[in-house]
């Protein structure tokens, strides 16, 4: 063979492997699409945009839809993973071959909007419910004169504003309202929904925290991230242990430290009003869940979904503590490990690769 053969032939093989790299270079990113929960918007948004950084082959996005809308998109499959406030039942997830994962956790945070006022408002479980009962009308009314000795309130009617669609931090809310006041358990009950006996209605907490922050004398309730991209005052809300606390990532991790053996027995479980041993924990705190499918049909997305969550659980513990959520506790995080160990594609163990 001469050296123009040799030249052209050597050429030609160059070009093919060029090709070839160009080829798989080319190729997109799997696109893995998530949905449901508002709670954790703030930190998914970030977990999502880190994750497909780091693993180029993988396009992660999710969508803050709300959780109903979420779980429907994942049963559909126009969705690949879930996120949730509120639990689902055993059964329903053992039905639906599903995995459910505590994630992170957050506050849920009365905001208010109190014009000359700075200091941070203080604000018992009976005096709030009594507001969103409609029987505490104005801001210097003497229940909430009561918490705030010396405080110079307004003789001002309060604007009250409220959840109207499913919420997970409506949940949790209504779970404190019920322990601290009869009159609320009796009038109106603890759920993701229920029949507000006064104040107007807003759907998602982008929405109430927006007409929180345009109104004047006006309260209502979000998580923190929520409060704080809207420059919005968070109450201090009076725990078991009669203390006034400010919701915070460590305020919320302290509840979760609280609940750790009830948590290490049922994940599912609410985490509201910690014991009085637990002094520095904020009483409102909302655990959230990633979920997933045991199964699936497409190796690559089962795999870059366990990808995923394991990131959430490791480097994404520090993205969550950054935007003021909370670390998961070690039970929880041993516990999710255990649970993503099961999962599976097309019935086959998963490769790491």
């Amino acid at each position: 063979m001469n050296r123009r053969t040799l030249l052209a032939s050597g050429l030609a093989l160059a070009l093919t492997g060029l090709t070839a790299c160009n080829s798989k270079v080319s190729q997109p990113p799997l696109p893995v699409v998530g949905a449901g929960s508002m709670f954790v918007f703030p930190v998914m948004q970030r977990w999502t945009k880190d994750f497909s950084q780091i693993h180029t082959n993988v396009a992660m996005s999710y969508a803050s839809t709300g959780d109903a809308a979420g779980l429907s998109l994942l049963e559909s499959g126009k969705a690949a993973f879930a996120a949730v406030d509120e639990p689902l039942p055993p059964a329903e997830l053992a039905a639906k071959h599903l995995l459910e994962l505590p994630e992170t956790a957050g506050p849920v945070c009365i905001i208010y909007h109190l014009p000359g006022i700075r200091q941070t408002l203080r604000l018992s479980g009976e005096t709030l419910a009594s507001i969103f009962l409609g029987k505490t009308t104005k801001w210097n009314d003497p229940a909430i004169q009561k918490d705030n000795p010396g405080l110079p309130l307004p003789d001002h009617a309060i604007a009250v504003f409220h959840r109207t669609d499913g919420s997970g931090s409506t949940a949790l809310l209504t779970q404190y309202l019920a322990a601290a006041s009869p009159a609320w358990q009796q009038k109106a009950g603890a759920g993701s929904t229920v029949s507000w006996p006064a104040g107007t209605g807003s759907e998602g907490s982008e929405d109430l925290a927006s007409e929180v922050r345009d109104s004047p004398y006006s309260l209502g309730y979000v998580e923190l991230t929520y409060a704080q991209e809207n420059y919005l005052h968070t109450a201090a809300l009076e725990n078991a242990a009669g203390r006034f606390i400010t919701p915070t990532g460590t305020s919320a991790t302290a509840a979760l430290d609280a609940f750790q053996n009830k948590l290490a027995a049922n994940v599912n479980t609410a985490v509201v009003n910690p014991p009085a041993t637990a002094a520095s924990a904020y009483p409102i705190v909302g655990l959230n869940y990633l979920i997933l499918p045991r199964d699936g049909a497409t190796p690559a997305k089962q795999r870059a979904l366990r990808q995923f969550a394991e990131f959430v659980l490791h480097n994404g513990q520090d993205i969550s503590a950054e935007l003021h959520f909370a670390r998961l506790t070690p039970s929880l995080l041993q516990y999710d490990e255990q649970q993503l160990a099961t999962m599976t594609a097309n019935g086959h163990p998963l490769k790491r690769r």
